[in-house]
């Protein structure tokens, strides 16, 4: 079965496997967004505000469970765009190595 996620600021719910490729789509997404919202001023500044936002914007159906994982996703996602944006990154290569010392 696929996983669900939301794309936020919109009502529409997807079920797609999540692969490398959705990923990358999806962040890519949230990049330009965030630079919307930079440039017209709508970026939250408070946490409550942004949490309260968020959570109104999922379906009307979704369960407890469901809001706090789309709430983690969203979280580890706006981390990494961070991490990107402040050059905190490194290459897949050295990852994958970093992967295989890792004790099995």
């Amino acid at each position: 079965m696929p996983k669900l996620f939301n794309v936020p600021g919109s009502r529409v719910r997807y079920a797609r496997r999540l692969t490398r490729s959705n990923v990358s789509h999806l962040i890519a997404w949230l990049r330009c967004e965030r630079i919307q919202a930079t440039l017209e001023g709508r970026l939250m500044s408070k946490a409550k505000e942004e949490l309260t936002k968020f959570i109104e914007e999922q379906p009307e159906d979704s369960s407890r469970e469901e809001i706090i994982r789309e709430l983690a996703f969203h979280v580890m996602v706006e981390r990494g765009l961070a991490d990107s944006d402040a050059g905190r990154v490194i290459s897949n290569d050295e990852m994958a190595r970093r992967i295989r010392s890792w004790p099995k």
